[in-house]
């Protein structure tokens, strides 16, 4: 019970703190509209109970965050949410080159 609660326990809230991190509706990379911590807890648990001999737990990876996206957007009334107001960069590669080297 020991190693659980030093070891298995953290990774796990780690894991959730990453899932939250990278898909939360309000500053996620990738975000899910009405993702909920418990509903991230609820696929990690529903992932777990999946794992097998050829899916298995990679540490809470990101092959094991997107197995866990997967499970989330099949399973709940969550979408993925648009990024509009992410600003656009433009960039002119000439601006880049040194132009005295040139």
């Amino acid at each position: 019970m020991e190693y659980i609660r030093n070891n298995i326990v953290p990774e796990i809230l780690d894991f959730v703190c990453y899932i939250d991190n990278f898909y939360n509706e309000k500053s996620g990379i990738y975000p899910i509209k009405g993702l909920t911590n418990d509903i991230i807890i609820d696929a990690i648990k529903k992932y777990i109970a999946s794992l097998s001999a050829s899916v298995t737990w990679g540490g809470g990876d990101s092959l094991d965050r997107e197995r866990v996206s997967n499970i989330i957007l099949a399973d709940y009334d969550v979408a993925w949410t648009a990024k509009s107001s992410l600003p656009t960069i433009t960039i002119n590669m000439s601006d880049l080159i040194d132009r005295d080297t040139h």
